[in-house]
């Protein structure tokens, strides 16, 4: 349910094995929502010029370098970072109207089909159906993606009790200077930063921890209030089950995406068992410079942070660590332990957060109140990431019917679709409409079936079906 360009499908083929379903399951959706999402570069394009030849050459990422006898003389983002909230309804026959348009086609095991204005994507659904997750990337951007069932009313002292919040700002724009003519200088306009901490809100409002203020259910909607902590008010929005909101901030040179979580009473790991979908989010903090002394011919790195000295000119920059999205299934048992990744786990900790330990790194997450989403922030010197979680199902798939998903495949790319050997299951395919459905033949013995997308083909799918 998100419109970035990642979900501008162009010449390539989306291939879902989808499940048909009844209009009341899809209707289970009807309802107003928000939406928020959080997208930006994936790349810093950099343009140098030959100085004996005057050739152009403009590089696809920032990892390329100069090479000998060429100077920079320009460096952009394709994308910019854009923090934005919008509001949408889906009807009962899963029509999207407002600020999003298109249609819900399927759903299965909280695994939903939409089609939008600019292609088709999967989201997915915690078990309650109030909060969805969608993230997607391509050449030039990244983004993910969270909507909220909005609540019937919200008054303040629903509020009252104990949340955490996980904030991320990344800057939006670059600054250029110039020296006799030259590049010398790149940097950011506004600072990153990520911030995590935890809140206790009273019946009245007035909330203390991380940071004091006063909040009030205000707007005009339902589900809006409104945060005062010192600097302008901040508009939330906050799902039907009010334990988790979401607020994004633009405020010029910086872009803020702030997510709050109601703490659950109690948790156990235990109550972690269940299938996960995981979106990691990574934005790099830094840009490193190489300078030039024309002078002393002597150069230097810095961060972009500080001014180049007298007579450097900038000689090339780049990122130590590059924009990234990480999307994933979690498959974790009793015990909170995944094999996703290598493996890993979670544990529930005496604070009602959890620890996930991962690649020999500890990384805390909050839950919310009925332990469906997950929330949590990791930064280094060089980048930060936002890290959300959405329960789908209490129980992890148990065989290929609820275990596939949707595949992307680019243009002049091939895939393979298998299945559970069966001699009652048969797959199919039909158009974009989902109508239709024919059954397609793999080789003679097999349950396999390469794809290669057609010329021009905006949207194939594919299901398992049982034989009539």
């Amino acid at each position: 349910m998100s419109t970035c360009s990642a979900c501008r499908l162009g010449g390539a083929a989306v291939l879902g094995l989808a499940s048909s379903l009844g209009a009341a399951e899809i209707g289970d959706l009807t309802g107003n929502w928000t939406l928020a999402e959080f997208s930006g570069p994936t790349r810093l394009r950099k343009v140098f010029v030959d100085t004996a030849t005057t050739t152009v050459r403009t590089t696809e990422n920032s990892n390329e370098f100069a090479r000998p006898g060429e100077e920079i003389v320009d460096a952009w983002y394709p994308d910019p970072v854009v923090a934005a909230s919008r509001e949408f309804a889906i009807d009962a026959g899963g029509g999207v109207s407002g600020g999003e348009s298109g249609q819900v086609l399927s759903i299965r095991r909280n695994r939903i089909l939409y089609a939008g204005d600019d292609g088709a994507t999967t989201v997915y659904s915690n078990p309650g159906g109030d909060i969805l997750l969608t993230s997607s990337r391509d050449e030039d951007q990244q983004d993910q993606t969270l909507c909220l069932r909005r609540p019937a009313s919200l008054a303040t002292a629903e509020l009252a009790g104990d949340w955490r919040l996980v904030s991320l700002i990344q800057p939006d724009g670059m600054s250029k200077t110039q020296f006799e003519g030259k590049l010398a200088d790149v940097y950011f306009i506004g600072e990153a930063s990520l911030t995590q901490g935890d809140i206790t809100i009273n019946s009245l409002g007035g909330f203390s921890g991380l940071f004091s203020g006063t909040l009030a259910a205000s707007g005009p909607l339902p589900g809006d209030f409104t945060v005062n902590a010192g600097g302008g008010p901040i508009p939330f929005r906050v799902n039907a089950t009010k334990n988790l909101a979401v607020a994004t901030v633009d405020d010029g040179d910086e872009e803020e995406y702030i997510v709050l979580v109601r703490k659950p009473a109690a948790l156990a790991t235990s109550e972690l068992a269940g299938n996960w979908r995981a979106s990691v989010l990574r934005f790099p903090t830094t840009l490193t410079e190489i300078l030039y002394n024309v002078e002393t011919e002597g150069g230097r790195e810095i961060d972009s942070s500080e001014v180049a000295g007298p007579n450097e000119v900038l000689a090339d920059l780049y990122h130590k660590e590059m924009p990234e999205l990480i999307r994933l299934q979690l498959q974790v048992d009793g015990g909170g332990s995944f094999s996703a990744l290598g493996g890993g786990s979670f544990t529930a900790n005496g604070d009602r957060s959890v620890t996930l330990s991962l690649d020999g790194e500890s990384i805390s997450l909050q839950p919310n109140a009925d332990k469906t989403f997950m929330v949590g922030g990791k930064a280094d010197s060089d980048s930060h990431e936002l890290i959300v979680l959405v329960k789908t199902a209490d129980t992890v798939p148990a065989g290929f019917a609820d275990g596939v998903d949707l595949q992307l495949v680019p243009a002049g790319g091939r895939t393979l679709l298998s299945w559970t050997s069966a001699s009652d299951l048969c797959l199919e395919e039909a158009s974009g409409s989902l109508s239709g459905w024919s059954e397609v033949l793999p080789a003679a013995g097999t349950d396999a079936y390469p794809v290669d997308p057609a010329a021009g083909a905006q949207a194939r799918f594919f299901r398992v079906a049982e034989r009539p």
